[in-house]
């Protein structure tokens, strides 16, 4: 969350700004879900990927499950919960985040989906 803040006031003119943007990703984005005691919109977006990654990748999801041994939520939980921007250069978290404003969840998921793809091979090594 504080990647978040701290992306929002770099880049807003001020701290007001910044507060109501926060407010627009916890409430039309139902963010706060992430975030609360159950992590209750963290989880269904877990498990979604989840249930792409059986359906689509069955191989590599068999794979990471075997490595992992209980469940791929540790995996993913921190890059959701950041929206991608942790150990990200700024000009493409910046170009993240945005999307993110407009488009919500769907784009983590893609991303994150697409990268699973893309390095398929490394990771059934």
């Amino acid at each position: 969350m504080n990647f978040i803040v701290a992306l929002l006031l770099k880049h807003l003119e001020s701290e007001k700004d910044s507060f109501y943007c926060m407010v627009h990703i916890m409430q039309k984005h139902d963010w706060r879900g992430c975030f609360d005691m159950q992590t209750t919109k963290l989880f269904s977006l877990l498990e979604f990927i989840e249930n792409v990654l059986e359906t689509a990748w069955p191989t590599m999801f068999r794979h990471m499950m075997e490595e992992i041994e209980i469940s791929l939520f540790p995996a993913f939980q921190s890059t959701i919960m950041t929206v991608f921007i942790y150990d990200c250069p700024e000009a493409v978290a910046t170009k993240i985040f945005d999307v993110f404003l407009l488009d919500g969840e769907q784009v983590i998921i893609t991303l994150l989906l697409k990268m699973l793809e893309k390095c398929e091979d490394v990771i059934l090594q």
